[in-house]
């Protein structure tokens, strides 16, 4: 069982050119969002005499429906072509920049979208640069609203110039640049009429096109203990594979085990362990060689805010843990080698956020 290379694709692009639509239309064709689910949208809308919209399928707050803005990071999980995606929806607010960072670190690929309309702006090329940053070297780019320029190959080919140019200068590879009209499905999945002159593939073509790359340090394993029924240990597998005999290291209790028994399906695991070591809800699982304490990492950081009298964490994959030191050799903006030493195991992708007193002070790369 591995849970740690599922593909994550993140949406980047200009407030309302379409990211959180193209998510939703995805999710809500494919069967990743529960039909009632998409009901209960629809009579919302209904009810305040809007129309519906995909982007709704995919809001996690009340808030956002009423003020039509993601203000917070939304993972949904679809299958494309037998192979799971993790699409990521992060905020295209400038003001929301710190919630944009921590969708974006566990990203391994990219959709930008740009619409039609406004074309390329000041936030699409902040979100290239943040691409670069984070390495996400494959993208895919779409046109969106396309029906708003009359399906006009011309426009179309005045966008694709401009941003092959902005990507090339970030050293990134458009894999296939896509007109489509998100709100209905137009080059998503189906083919257009419409823009008949676009030969290229739809977008679902496109993202199983997409090279993933498994990093090694996403395959160790990190197990967290929900919680403990008798000899039954409800489980989320975070990243790695685990098998019948395994050897396995119980934090921070320090202790090794033995895994007895392991049944259920995906990430959410009953495990059974052997005699001896006690385990409670919140306890972390990894191999037996990995080492609980003074875990050490180098990292390439960008300094955001100011740090608070409050202990600095970092935060990985959806997981924290506490730094016990920082040694910083050149100070300033941006830092070239940044040395951390954590409490506690984190299965690291390539990129973190670093906090204090809970808010995100800086973003980091892993060296």
């Amino acid at each position: 069982m591995n849970t740690g290379s599922q593909n994550a694709i993140v949406l980047l692009g200009e407030k309302d050119h379409g990211k959180s639509t193209i998510i939703g239309y995805l999710a809500a064709t494919t069967g990743a969002v529960p039909s009632d689910r998409i009901l209960s949208i629809r009579k919302i809308a209904e009810d305040k005499g809007s129309p519906f919209e995909y982007a709704h399928v995919i809001d996690s707050f009340v808030e956002e429906r009423e003020k039509g803005m993601t203000i917070d990071t939304a993972h949904v999980r679809i299958r494309v072509g037998g192979k799971p995606f993790n699409f990521i929806d992060v905020p295209g607010h400038d003001e929301l920049l710190k919630n944009r960072l921590v969708g974006a670190t566990s990203a391994q690929c990219g959709i930008l979208v740009i619409a039609a309309d406004e074309g390329i702006t000041t936030q699409t090329k902040k979100h290239i640069a943040l691409a670069k940053f984070l390495e996400i070297k494959n993208v895919v780019v779409t046109v969106n609203k396309m029906d708003t320029v009359g399906y006009s190959k011309k426009k179309f080919q005045r966008i694709k110039t401009k941003v092959q140019l902005s990507l090339q200068r970030a050293a990134i590879q458009a894999k296939h640049i896509i007109p489509i009209v998100a709100r209905t499905g137009c080059n998503i999945n189906v083919r257009s009429r419409s823009m008949h002159w676009y030969r290229g593939p739809t977008l679902l073509q496109a993202v199983r096109e997409l090279r993933v790359l498994k990093k090694g340090r996403r395959e160790k394993v990190l197990v967290v203990v929900q919680g403990v029924y008798g000899d039954s240990i409800a489980s989320t597998i975070v990243t790695g594979r685990l098998a019948r005999g395994q050897r396995l290291r119980v934090y921070p209790q320090n202790e090794v085990t033995v895994l007895k028994s392991i049944s259920g399906t995906g990430s959410m695991r009953t495990l059974t362990l052997s005699h001896g070591v006690k385990v409670k809800r919140g306890d972390v699982l990894t191999d037996s060689t990995t080492s609980p304490f003074r875990v050490r990492i180098r990292a390439l950081c960008i300094v955001l805010g100011a740090r608070t009298n409050k202990h600095l964490v970092v935060e990985s994959c959806g997981k924290e843990s506490v730094v016990l030191t920082m040694v910083i050799k050149k100070r300033g903006v941006l830092t070239q080698d940044t040395q951390f030493s954590l409490a506690t195991p984190l299965s690291f992708g390539r990129n973190f956020v670093l906090k204090s007193g809970g808010k995100i002070i800086g973003l980091c790369r892993v060296q």
